[in-house]
């Protein structure tokens, strides 16, 4: 009996070596890991770096930029070794043809970089970021032609994106035969760029990658990041895609959205699943609010960032009650509302407006409660109780609430005017961000209230504590 229970001990110290020698575990477990984890994970021995290397590559992007034309050449033959030394997935280009190494013979080899990949390990690439500047457009549409699976391309504008003529041709490499239907998700990003620089550059640059019959129609999921009055530029990129008849698609991410980017949205006639509006205006919210009764049979997503704005004027909202009718929601499982952004001029209390108003707004800047900041007035539905909040959302299990701003102090705007009785047992995650949680037992008292009113959340997440708060 003794030998037995020494033998089963042996036996499980020898189990975690068996483990972690098993190429197929190993996978499975490093792939839920960041690229700093894996990067730890490579200093434990000579099998785990090896078995890392893999995640890896799936994670790190390969940049191509003025300081990588030296070692083309040396990419170029490691690529057409045998032994995977080079089998990269993710690859971005910084184009612009005033770097000191732009020329002919540099694109011509870039290009072949790209066609030898595609030839010697046909579909590896699946992620493209161009970042683009002063910009031969003949040779990056080449380029892209060669991306036959590509799933995700992100286009860069910098603040210097234009169109800039040719400095060669490309008559020593063949054509490839490629197209972007592969692409599942695309991005634009507009990086600081005016709005007339932007508007010179969409429509070469739609003509020269996304020509006719060659468009990528099979895309599910459109991030926009443009920070132009009314996300005007992100509206124009929209309108053209609405040519493309996008009948997949089924997500849109804007982190800057204005009226003519979701004008645009309306337009689309694609069933959406997830829809993120951050950085709304609440005189926009009535278009959201169309864009969510239209999609809510399908809707499983959704996020919110409303802001007051930078200015508050007498026609406020901030001084009024919203009359926001959140429509019924009856597949939305998750919904993050953040709401905020109130100007820090008001939080200090400064003269800027009139006498009157800074009266109203001193007030405003010091009580505990800022559910005025509630343009969708989702704490009515709280304070309904589990019927009311079912009867809008019968299916929503995951719920984010943030503040952010400028607030100095801490408010409870969520949950102060919620009646003590109130449970909501239907959430199962459950996120709560604040700036300042206050002192310790007003966070405590905080993260009890919040305990009671979703007693089925195991594990709560709090955002914006201190490390000693939490």
């Amino acid at each position: 009996m003794e030998a037995k229970i020494v033998k089963m001990k042996m036996d499980c110290g020898r189990a975690p070596e068996s483990i972690f020698d098993n190429s197929l575990v190993m996978s499975n477990i490093l792939s839920f890991l960041c690229l700093e984890d894996l990067q730890n994970a490579r200093l434990v021995s000579k099998s785990w770096s090896q078995h890392a290397i893999p995640p890896m590559r799936k994670l790190t992007i390969v940049k191509i930029y003025c300081k990588s034309i030296p070692w083309l050449d040396s990419y170029i033959e490691a690529t057409q070794r045998a032994d995977g030394s080079f089998e990269h997935y993710n690859f971005a280009i910084c184009h612009d043809m005033d770097y000191p190494t732009a020329s002919a013979e540099n694109n011509l080899k870039i290009l072949k970089f790209f066609q030898t990949i595609e030839s010697n390990r046909p579909g590896r690439i699946r992620f493209f970021r161009a970042i683009l500047g002063k910009t031969d457009l003949d040779f990056l549409a080449r380029i892209l032609m060669c991306l036959n699976k590509v799933e995700r391309l992100e286009i860069v504008l910098s603040p210097q994106a234009k169109v800039y003529e040719a400095l060669g041709t490309f008559e020593t490499l063949p054509v490839s035969k490629g197209n972007l239907k592969s692409v599942k998700e695309i991005a634009f990003i507009f990086a600081n760029i005016r709005r007339k620089e932007a508007a010179a550059m969409l429509g070469p640059l739609f003509a020269a990658v996304f020509p006719k019959n060659g468009e990528p129609s099979g895309v599910r999921k459109v991030e926009i990041f443009d920070r132009s009055k009314k996300s005007v530029i992100g509206g124009t990129v929209l309108h053209k895609m609405n040519q493309w008849r996008l009948t997949r698609l089924g997500s849109i991410r804007l982190t800057y959205a204005g009226s003519s980017i979701i004008r645009q949205i309306q337009l689309i006639s694609a069933q959406l699943y997830e829809l993120k509006f951050g950085i709304v205006s609440w005189l926009d919210l009535p278009l959201v609010r169309e864009l969510m009764v239209r999609n809510g049979g399908t809707l499983r997503i959704l996020e919110v960032e409303v802001s007051t704005g930078s200015f508050l004027t007498r026609n406020s909202r901030c001084t009024g009650k919203s009359d926001f009718v959140m429509p019924v929601m009856p597949n939305l499982s998750k919904f993050t509302y953040a709401v905020g952004k109130l100007p820090l001029n008001v939080m200090i209390g400064s003269g800027w407006c009139g006498t009157g108003m800074l009266k109203h707004y001193n007030s405003l800047a010091t009580m505990e409660s800022l559910s005025f900041l509630d343009y969708m007035n989702f704490i009515q539905i709280l304070c309904g109780g589990k019927s009311a909040f079912a009867k809008t959302f019968p299916r929503l299990v995951n719920l984010e609430l943030k503040l952010c701003g400028g607030y100095n102090r801490f408010h409870d705007i969520f949950f102060s005017a919620v009646p003590k009785d109130v449970e909501i047992p239907q959430i199962q995650d459950f996120l709560l961000e604040l700036p300042n949680w206050g002192t310790p037992k007003e966070c405590g008292r905080l993260v009890e209230r919040t305990s009671k009113i979703f007693p089925t959340v195991k594990h709560p997440r709090f955002e914006g504590m201190d490390e000693d708060e939490d």
